[in-house]
């Protein structure tokens, strides 16, 4: 008597059907692995620079500093790149 290969239901081997649900990785986890935000130095300063702004913008221009709303700014950004990986 001969062995036969299990079959699914549209006739093809178990073995070549797709990505089974025990695969040590499927397509939807290899492309969370490959969609890490990454921002350069540069991106980052344009953010903290941008934010710095608005902060200074919000608050009509006065009482306040520049440097405190490019602190502000540089740890509010940091921060949410930290959420973000």
């Amino acid at each position: 008597m001969t062995q036969t290969t299990p079959r699914t239901a549209r006739g093809r081997n178990k073995s070549t059907a797709g990505p089974q649900p025990d695969s040590p990785m499927t397509s939807s986890q290899s492309s969370e692995k490959s969609s890490k935000l990454v921002v350069t130095a540069e991106q980052r300063s344009q953010m903290i620079r941008e934010l710095a702004y608005l902060k200074a913008e919000l608050r009509g221009f006065s009482d306040g500093s520049p440097e405190q709303d490019w602190l502000a700014a540089e740890l509010e950004i940091d921060n949410r790149l930290a959420q973000s990986v």
